[in-house]
């Protein structure tokens, strides 16, 4: 899919986002629509997703196919 969509009990309609590759490299930086990010220009692999969320840094990995 092209569209990762976020769930969280914050709001994060238009946050920012940054996705990194398995190697530790920045490959996007967006921010949310309504909780979804973009992710159409990555090639399949796995990746991190970083976001600021209540004073804090949270990663979720995610694996586009």
């Amino acid at each position: 899919t092209d569209v990762l969509t976020v769930a969280t009990g914050a709001d994060l309609a238009k946050g920012s986002a940054r996705v990194i590759d398995i190697t530790g490299k920045e490959v996007l930086r967006s921010t949310f629509d309504r909780g979804r990010l973009d992710v159409s220009s990555l090639p399949g692999g796995i990746y991190a997703l970083e976001f600021p969320m209540n004073d804090q840094l949270l990663t979720r990995k995610f694996t586009k196919h």
